[in-house]
């Protein structure tokens, strides 16, 4: 874990959140007498993994859509450009 610190320039708290995060997620397994060990993950695990974030960007969108001033659709429109 020293390596970690010391690579990111972080403290021990901060890498401690991210691996509580990682296992919150299952990518990462803290095995007993041995430490935190990366998940193995199957395709099917990856590929969920991944459409997750389209699926997310694609409510949001539609959601602005759906709920947005013209105020906010003017100021979305002249920053996309």
């Amino acid at each position: 874990m020293a390596l970690l610190y010391a690579r990111y320039e972080v403290s021990r708290t901060v890498v401690r959140e991210v691996r509580r995060q990682l296992e919150s997620e299952g990518l990462v397994t803290t095995v007993p007498s041995h430490g935190p060990v990366v998940t193995e993950l199957t395709v099917l695990d990856a590929k969920a993994l991944l459409e997750a974030p389209s699926a997310l960007e694609g409510l949001a969108g539609a959601l602005f859509a759906e709920r947005a001033t013209a105020g906010q659709r003017e100021h979305e429109d002249s920053s996309a450009g």
